[in-house]
């Protein structure tokens, strides 16, 4: 939660971007909470890919991680 400085989406990906060094660990936790709408990560040292099926959930996974990140 304290390493996430912003999130931002286009189309059917949303950019979470982190303290630098901290994106690996947020995103095994994005993949190992299973959320079906999340088909898949990519993570650099300070930004992650979150590649989101359907496009019509995104809004959903971004008020999801949101409520998460408080």
């Amino acid at each position: 939660r304290d390493s996430v400085i912003s999130l931002n989406y286009s189309e059917n990906i949303i950019v979470v971007k982190t303290l630098p060094g901290a994106a690996n660990a947020v995103a095994s936790t994005l993949d190992y909470a299973k959320w079906p709408e999340i088909i898949g990560t990519v993570a650099g040292d300070d930004n992650i890919l979150v590649v989101i099926k359907p496009i019509s959930a995104v809004e959903d996974i971004m008020k999801r991680l949101r409520d998460m990140l408080g």
